[in-house]
């Protein structure tokens, strides 16, 4: 739904939109469909280890605030021409 949405938007934004290496383990891309499938949730667990926040894979309040202020690009920053990379 729109929150899937907002959710995949947020992630795109945060350097999510591209395929990355997380623990030597090629993740893919995500993609703004409104599926919360497997490489939403990757990247959610990605993006929540990168901001050294619970790693659960749930999008709740701490997640969302991270994602919604400057720290969501962290993941950016580390990456500005987004090569895939490693965290």
């Amino acid at each position: 739904g729109n929150g899937v949405l907002w959710l995949q938007w947020e992630l795109v934004q945060a350097g999510f939109g591209y395929t990355y290496t997380y623990n030597g383990k090629a993740c893919k891309a995500v993609i703004i469909d409104g599926e919360f499938g497997q490489n939403t949730l990757n990247a959610v667990k990605v993006f929540q280890a990168s901001c050294k926040i619970d790693v659960d894979g749930e999008v709740g309040t701490q997640t969302k605030s991270y994602l919604t202020s400057n720290t969501a690009s962290i993941f950016v920053k580390a990456n500005p021409y987004n090569i895939p990379t490693t965290i």
